[in-house]
């Protein structure tokens, strides 16, 4: 943007670096991950709620960083709740 100018707002979408904010669109990668967690989401539901965390850095990592973190804690806890 220093070098070349341009509007932030279109830099950033067409780098494919908006935030992904849209709940339904988060929701199926969150049960994706935790279809594919089955182990650890009973272990989660026995108590060791430090795997949050773990669930949380899988849906970034399948969503390339873009996801908002909050909103996937969010849809996190009530489906495993």
């Amino acid at each position: 943007m220093v070098e070349k100018g341009g509007e932030p707002r279109k830099i950033v979408e067409a780098k494919g670096l908006k935030q992904l904010d849209d709940a339904a669109e988060l929701q199926s990668v969150v049960d994706r991950v935790l279809g594919d967690e089955a182990e650890n989401v009973a272990l989660y539901r026995d108590g060791k709620t430090a795997l949050m965390g773990h669930f949380v850095g899988r849906v970034m990592r399948e969503t390339r960083g873009r996801a908002n973190p909050k909103l996937v804690q969010d849809l996190l806890r009530s489906r495993l709740n």
